[in-house]
């Protein structure tokens, strides 16, 4: 009984999440949505959210007003979709009517206008991949694909028997068959509950809205649609969103915000100037992510990204979102500029498997993993330190090949890792900071012979880490760093990029 309580609640608290996605969505105009329901009356088979759009939205080659959706969440991931599970009323908690008998009902209640409206699954549940439902979800849009399902072959064929398998269960013929799946979307494979937080938390940064905070078991956001229903209110715009808001003392002081990046590369960063307020454009000053010969790290580049940030990031009461489509390098040298005491709020933001995410420093009650630190001694006979960081690859390997080729001598090499090194092992923000201060607090405890020699910085991790590192790097001494020649285009190794001295602009840092 407690299990099916608590599964009951999660399933509400995942459905209100989902509705706070859209309604942000909403605030922010993100998308053109006029209005949003909850548990609305208008057809109860797909009653969880509605979402009504201010003008037609494209849908395959026709315009829809409305989507409607039915929410399936459970704790665990017991289940896969199968098309035999679209069809059986448990899969959606139902006694009598199955996912696809709604539909179809939909299809009798709207007659001519269903084709205005969209009815979508939204589920953390997969589709089974050994089931013919698998073949049938397009990766574009997760609709049914008509072409493959629907072709003009004779029941006795493999899509023939699977047509009239569902024919049969839904007591449609062909054609309302192909009707009621052309609006149908299986959004399978959505965000678990805590990656849904996540992706809420920054719409809610961007509204001024208190943070769901994961030190809290209640979330205030849940409980108010829960109290609206109750009372009910379940029909909300933009101007109804913000009054309960209010009301609730959800909204923090607002501050200003910017969000300004940094590109030396255009691949997968073309659109950057549409999705942030100030771009500053490198790129021609690189060829296959390396510097030309005819340009200076220390004069070129420095002196364009000291003139942008001076520019750009100059008010001291305004969050500044920054983003690096750019060298580690660059990163480094932004950081140096905007040092931690320039009593500037910044927040890099992030590449993720997610998207690009804000890597704030919130606090968090989250058990984040420490890197594991490793001393390699070398040669007594130098003062020269090499910091190593492997959270994203792998490299200690290829910086000792590097440094045997190049007759590189350091007294040791500080080797900074996270088992195993993978894309995602830098959870978030508040863990990108811990490790960057993780990783300061080895330089610093450097001997003081060593901090007065060169520090030999080789770094494999989010770009996120090196430019809150930099911040922090104006004690370091001399820094040399070097960057990965990944397109194996000219020295297939590393390769010494810029030497910083202790300065703070470094005077014109000096090509390595």
């Amino acid at each position: 009984m407690a299990k099916s309580i608590a599964a009951r609640i999660y399933g509400d608290d995942y459905q209100q999440l989902v509705f706070w996605k859209y309604a942000l969505m909403m605030l922010n105009a993100d998308k053109e949505i006029i209005g949003i329901a909850y548990e609305d009356d208008e057809i109860k088979s797909f009653d969880d959210i509605v979402i009504t759009y201010s003008k037609p939205q494209n849908f395959r080659d026709e315009k829809i007003i409305k989507e409607y959706y039915q929410i399936k969440f459970h704790i665990r991931d017991e289940q896969l979709i199968t098309l035999e599970k679209l069809m059986d009323p448990s899969f959606v908690n139902a006694s009598k009517h199955s996912f696809l008998d709604k539909a179809v009902e939909a299809y009798r209640k709207f007659g001519d206008d269903y084709k205005q409206r969209v009815f979508i699954l939204y589920t953390p549940y997969d589709i089974d991949q050994t089931d013919k439902l698998y073949g049938l979800i397009s990766n574009i849009d997760s609709t049914f694909d008509l072409g493959i399902l629907f072709d003009d072959t004779t029941d006795k064929s493999k899509m023939g028997k699977i047509r009239k398998e569902i024919r049969e269960r839904l007591n449609v013929t062909q054609e309302e068959l192909k009707t009621v799946l052309r609006q149908i979307r299986i959004c399978s494979g959505k965000e678990r509950m805590d990656e849904l937080i996540e992706t809420i938390n920054q719409q809610l940064d961007k509204n001024g809205l208190q943070h769901i905070s994961k030190g809290n078991y209640c979330i205030p956001y849940t409980q108010l649609v829960s109290k609206l229903f109750q009372a009910g209110i379940k029909q909300f715009d933009k101007t109804t969103i913000i009054e309960h808001l209010i009301n609730e003392n959800l909204f923090t002081e607002k501050r200003k915000s910017t969000w300004i990046a940094v590109r030396s590369y255009l691949s997968h960063a073309e659109k950057l100037d549409e999705e942030v307020e100030s771009v500053l454009q490198l790129e021609d000053y690189f060829e296959d992510g390396v510097l030309k010969k005819e340009f200076e790290w220390g004069t070129t580049i420095l002196t364009e990204l000291k003139h942008f940030l001076d520019t750009k990031v100059s008010d001291s009461n305004c969050d500044y979102y920054i983003r690096f489509e750019a060298n580690p390098t660059i990163a480094f040298m932004a950081g140096r500029i905007l040092d931690i005491k320039s009593g500037k709020n910044i927040i890099p933001c992030q590449r993720t498997e997610k998207g690009i995410l804000a890597w704030d420093n919130l606090e968090s009650e989250s058990n984040y993993s420490n890197a594991e630190i490793e001393f390699i001694e070398v040669d007594e006979q130098s003062d020269d330190v090499a910091v190593v960081v492997e959270f994203s690859r792998e490299i200690l390997n290829d910086v000792k090949e590097y440094m045997d080729e190049e007759r590189l001598t350091v007294r040791r090499i500080i080797n900074i890792k996270i088992t195993p090194p993978s894309s995602s092992s830098v959870i978030d923000g508040r863990h990108a900071w811990l490790l960057a201060n993780q990783i300061k607090n080895m330089i610093d405890g450097r001997k003081l012979k060593e901090k007065r020699a060169v520090l030999h910085l080789f770094i494999a991790c989010p770009i996120s880490i090196v430019f809150i590192l930099s911040r922090y790097s104006l004690s370091f001494g001399k820094v040399q760093m070097y960057e990965y020649d990944l397109k194996k285009t000219n020295s297939c190794t590393y390769y010494p990029t810029v030497l910083f001295s202790g300065r703070r602009y470094n005077n014109g840092a000096k090509n390595g």
